[in-house]
């Protein structure tokens, strides 16, 4: 080092000055920036310079210091809070918000029934007086409504949102001086009220006179009577039967109960004399411990039909004449991984509905997986794409969001229906799922509702944006497609397939390649 000279000036900044006071933790002041004193400048050296040396050369990490213990436990404390806060709010947003903005169903008749009905005997009271827009605006769907007893509105919210199939668990009533068959899941949830005539008999009985009172033999009749929606009215209603208790004591009493829709002609029946199927408003399917032997037994006249096991379609016992849908469970095909079906899975798919529309019957597969939704519907995808004839639905959610089906309406037209794989969204929807899994049992149905309107909005959300990437794409190719849209007339073999997937399509009787 040096030596100070007479000239020598050191000048102590305001900063400096405060990490001095902070290491040697008094307080240094100074009269002024420049000090030319040569024996004041050689004791502030001696004092100042080593303890300033010190202080940055031994401090790793000057604002150290700035973050103490105790500041960091409230700052974390607080992060938490706000953290718990923003938890609470995705919560409440998720319970009320897609509830509050489900979609209105059109104004008609069974509507108001929905919304009025209380108990099994409002099924045939809030029938009277009718009105004419009973099920206006309507579409039918192949759905069935799985376990449809299940539903606050059993039958009429089915309906209301176009299935064409509805299922009930009947049982023996084997109270003293009860008459009639229950309905409902197990022994222990049956109650006296909750019976097929006044949950399924006397409406359909009430709701197809009403529809067929002012009709003729053009536009209905005896003949070709009018079915339960007026936007299809040759629509066929499958109003399936599981037979919970035994078979052969259940199987006369059906028929009795039956008989106020076979006697006014609204049943679908199969005669030997033809050897063909008369369609009807109703068709009515057996299943579960229903016998079959007892269902064959009449060779001349059937007016009940079997679901057949799909996993056996192969036996040709199974045909038009007896059965109408083959049905089985999704769980026979083995577990599902990472939420995709194998290629043996697949092939088992397409060899079963194969054999089920060869053999003119409805497949169906029931116990599909109800959530995630994203899964749902990606097995839904892989049904139509095969030519399943009848969709499980356990929820309506999906039907009711999507505007009356217009979901089950496209995936024909989306064989590969799922959404992108993005990690992102894959979180977001398992803190989705796990969030409504909170409300399952009795608010079971208004949890796969708001879980279904979340899926809706991201797959819109997903789809817009891919919206915007066609147009930024178009943009970019400017130059080779000059005409600025993305529709172009070539041939098909001229289109190398390894770079581009391709939809066919006709356009007024021409190709036209789509390109995606």
């Amino acid at each position: 080092m040096g030596i100070l000279t007479s000239n020598t000036q050191l000048r102590i900044t305001n900063s400096t000055v405060r990490l001095l006071n902070r290491v040697t933790g008094g307080s240094y002041a100074h009269s002024g920036n420049s000090i030319s004193d040569m024996g004041d400048s050689i004791d502030r050296r001696r004092c100042c310079l080593p303890i300033y040396h010190r202080s940055v050369n031994g401090l790793s990490n000057p604002m150290k210091d700035a973050w103490p213990w105790k500041r960091r436990f409230w700052v974390l404390l607080y992060l938490s809070a706000l953290g718990s806060i923003a938890a609470l709010l995705w919560l409440m947003l998720l319970m009320t918000l897609p509830r509050r903005h489900l979609p209105r169903m059109p104004s008609s008749g069974i509507n108001y029934v929905v919304e009025q009905w209380k108990d099994p005997s409002d099924s045939s009271f809030l029938l009277a007086p009718w009105r004419p827009d009973f099920t206006k605006d309507i579409v039918p769907l192949s759905c069935h409504s799985h376990n449809d007893y299940w539903r606050s509105v059993p039958l009429f919210e089915a309906v209301a949102a176009g299935c064409t199939g509805v299922e009930a668990d009947i049982w023996l009533n084997n109270k003293a001086g009860s008459d009639g068959l229950l309905v409902g899941h197990s022994l222990k949830s049956l109650k006296d009220d909750r019976t097929l005539q006044k949950l399924y008999v006397m409406p359909l009985l009430k709701i197809l006179e009403n529809q067929n009172n002012n009709s003729t033999e053009s536009d209905g009749g005896s003949s070709n009577p009018n079915g339960m929606f007026q936007s299809s009215p040759n629509t066929t209603l499958t109003l399936v039967l599981d037979f919970k208790s035994n078979g052969s004591e259940l199987w006369s009493l059906v028929n009795q109960e039956l008989e106020a829709l076979r006697s006014n002609g609204w049943l679908t029946n199969w005669s030997n004399s033809t050897d063909k199927i008369n369609w009807r408003p109703i068709i009515v399917v057996a299943t579960g411990n229903a016998p079959f032997d007892l269902l064959i037994s009449n060779t001349t006249y059937r007016d009940i039909f079997y679901d057949a096991p799909l996993k056996d379609i192969a036996n040709s016992k199974y045909n038009q004449s007896n059965s109408y849908y083959a049905s089985v469970s999704m769980s026979t095909l083995g577990k599902i991984w990472l939420w995709r079906f194998s290629s043996s899975q697949l092939n088992h798919i397409k060899t079963q509905v194969a054999l089920a529309n060869a053999n003119g019957l409805k497949a169906r597969y029931w116990d599909t997986p109800a959530l995630p939704v994203i899964f749902r519907e990606y097995i839904w995808g892989i049904l139509v794409e095969n030519g399943v004839g009848m969709l499980n639905v356990d929820s309506l959610d999906l039907i009711k969001i999507d505007l009356h089906g217009r979901f089950l309406a496209d995936l024909s037209k989306r064989p590969s229906f799922e959404l992108p794989s993005l990690a992102g969204l894959r979180i977001l929807w398992v803190a989705g799922y796990f969030t409504l899994e909170i409300c399952r049992y009795e608010r079971r149905q208004v949890c796969y509702e708001q879980q279904a309107c979340f899926c809706v909005a991201l797959r819109n959300l997903i789809h817009f944006w891919s919206q915007i990437q066609d147009i930024l794409q178009d943009v970019e190719d400017d130059d080779a497609f000059p005409q600025g849209r993305n529709e172009v007339k070539l041939n098909p073999s001229e289109i190398p397939k390894k770079h581009c997937n391709v939809d066919l399509e006709l356009n007024d009787g021409k190709d036209l390649i789509q390109l995606i």
